[in-house]
């Protein structure tokens, strides 16, 4: 099966950690930072490792994720390597993305 990376906010982590169990039952590998950061290395580098050993991102997307550079910066970078990415729109309609932020806008523009 595939290696998925979870792009997300800390304020979505409940949804994120549901989203894993999922996938992670359907018998895909999942990462995400609060459970995979390993102390002693940078985190920005493990985050873009574990982007490039991804077969494809789900962008937990949500109003607290597009004020997020993080989140932006991941997205972009899956984006740059051809990585796909499914967004899981929480508490926000695919309208309501547009307007939610630039962010937003310019990751609508990347999913299309």
């Amino acid at each position: 099966m595939s290696h998925i990376f979870l792009s997300h906010v800390e304020e979505d982590l409940e949804a994120v950690q549901e989203i894993a169990r999922g996938l992670e039952a359907s018998g895909h590998t999942t990462w995400y930072r609060e459970r995979d950061v390993l102390p002693g290395t940078s985190y920005l580098l493990q985050i873009t490792r574990a982007i490039e050993d991804s077969d494809a991102i789900v962008l937990i997307a949500s109003e607290n994720a597009f004020p997020s550079s993080q989140v932006t910066k991941e997205v972009v970078g899956a984006f740059e390597r051809d990585i796909p990415f499914f967004p899981v729109l929480i508490g926000i309609l695919l309208r309501s993305l547009k307007s939610a932020s630039p962010s937003g806008a310019t990751l609508l523009g990347a999913l299309q």
